[in-house]
């Protein structure tokens, strides 16, 4: 018996909808990692990517250096992002909580999460 060959079921990616991609992040002097992971979301093929950085305790200073960061991007149309401030008590491990708010701010049906660290 011979199989019948697949028929493609796949839909291209302009015809997905939005993917929310959780980034978390806590200090000021990672802000050059930062940088390289928000560029390497910048140049993707994805027509409809959210960013959201999620900021462990964000000073209002740290919120500003992140959004500037942001807009220095080669995105292909306008950005779509929300930076999240989280209070996180000192000497708490505040991962899960950093990326569970930035599930709660996500609109897309899509969801990936990112290390400030981290490039795709």
């Amino acid at each position: 018996m011979v199989a019948e060959p697949m028929q493609d079921t796949h839909t291209s990616i302009s015809d997905n909808t939005r993917l929310s991609v959780v980034v978390r992040f806590h200090k000021e002097e990672r802000l050059p990692f930062l940088d390289e992971a928000v560029f390497s979301l910048a140049i993707q093929d994805w027509d409809d990517i959210e960013v959201i950085i999620v900021l462990q305790n964000g000073t209002d200073r740290l919120k500003d250096a992140v959004e500037e960061l942001i807009h220095q991007q080669p995105w292909p149309g306008s950005p779509q992002y929300k930076i999240v401030s989280v209070p996180i008590a000192g000497g708490v491990d505040g991962r899960s909580t950093l990326l569970n708010q930035g599930i709660k701010y996500s609109t897309g049906r899509f969801l990936a999460f990112l290390d400030d660290d981290d490039y795709v």
